[in-house]
């Protein structure tokens, strides 16, 4: 089974992907975060604080809709 953690949950993108995901990919689970979404896991990408659910094994997908400005010093 694959594991997405899905960063930008909180775009119109990540909405749809969060809503959707199953019908494309119906083995896997999803693990959302977003600094703005309270429904999502608190993530801010400028804090050097991780959350637990960050770990990544070896079949986890990492899909990035975060706004990139917020990455890039």
């Amino acid at each position: 089974m694959t594991e997405i953690k899905l960063f930008g949950a909180s775009t119109l993108a990540g909405f749809y992907l969060k809503k959707n995901y199953k019908k494309y990919l119906k083995k896997s689970s999803i693990v959302s975060f977003s600094r703005t979404n309270s429904k999502d896991i608190f993530f801010d990408l400028k804090s050097s604080k991780y959350p637990k659910e960050l770990m990544i094994r070896d079949e986890t997908l990492i899909i990035s809709l975060a706004p990139l400005w917020k990455i890039v010093p």
